[in-house]
């Protein structure tokens, strides 16, 4: 997926090698006992998919602003914090087919370096504005309770409503962060914005929801019931990895609904300038 992304956001090529300069420079400046560590979990094996998607809507909306590099570090600085956390949480070895933080090193340092990723971007929202604190103070918060959420039901079949809360909660929500977080950096109409929001939050449910299916096997391992697993068990008291197709196609058009609606909200937009970019983005998934 991450060559698809770099082909697709080819239109802000500029801002993404910016991007990754400014975030390497970040990591650079770390301690040289994690530094190197870090640099290949933050740097190497990513997709880059929020910062994608923020380039790509600054660019739809015109909107030219150094602040558009800072909320993208911000956003993939979370973003790589809570995968750090979250691995240790669920005692995860592998992540983006490497070891984890954890494994490399130990939990006490691993929960540290997870916090160092958040402190950066916390520093680099203080020189942000009050809009786009608030916004990001409140989206990690409800992040958070989505882990917690999870971290309650593990070992539990949930409610097909429970898992799509928990879903935003966890996933949409830093998404969200970074586009409310343009908002602020220009004049937008409010049915623009609409459309864009539309998009983000039906793109962020397609593209969890496909990770769902793609893991579903090592999920029921770790206890964690996604919406195939929901469905799954609905009908079947025994978990069989080999009848799981019926399931898998039942979620697969749950993504496919998500990902039609994204496309509409980018019909919504009609706007001049070229939208393509976003439209590839959700073929991608």
């Amino acid at each position: 997926m991450k060559n698809e992304i770099k082909r697709i956001v080819s239109s802000v090529s500029d801002e993404f090698c910016t991007f990754e300069t400014k975030l390497k420079e970040i990591i650079d400046n770390y301690d040289e006992f994690l530094k190197d560590n870090l640099s290949d979990f933050v740097l190497n094996n990513a997709k880059f998919l929020r910062p994608a998607t923020i380039f790509l809507v600054a660019d739809v909306l015109n909107i030219k602003s150094d602040i558009v590099f800072d909320i993208a570090l911000a956003v993939e600085l979370i973003h790589n914090a809570s995968l750090i956390h979250d691995d240790i949480i669920d005692e995860a070895y592998q992540r983006r087919n490497s070891k984890t933080i954890h494994t490399i090193y130990d939990t006490k340092t691993a929960v540290l370096a997870g916090d160092l990723l958040l402190t950066s971007a916390l520093k680099i929202l203080s020189k942000t504005n009050p809009k786009i604190i608030n916004i990001f103070s409140d989206k990690i918060f409800k992040t958070i309770q989505g882990e917690i959420n999870q971290n309650k039901n593990f070992k539990k079949v949930t409610t097909v409503d429970e898992y799509l809360n928990k879903t935003f909660n966890k996933t949409a929500n830093l998404f969200i962060a970074g586009i409310e977080s343009l908002f602020t950096l220009a004049d937008i109409k409010d049915d623009i914005k609409t459309a864009i929001k539309n998009y983000m939050i039906n793109f962020c449910y397609a593209f969890q929801i496909q990770n769902d299916i793609k893991g579903i096997d090592s999920d029921f391992k770790l206890g964690n019931y996604t919406l195939p697993l929901i469905y799954y068990f609905e009908e079947n008291r025994e978990y069989n990895k080999n009848n799981l197709e019926k399931y898998i196609l039942k979620t697969q058009n749950v993504v496919d609904d998500y990902k039609n609606k994204a496309l509409e909200a980018v019909k919504d937009l009609k706007i001049e300038k070229s939208t393509l970019p976003l439209v590839e983005l959700i073929r991608i998934i």
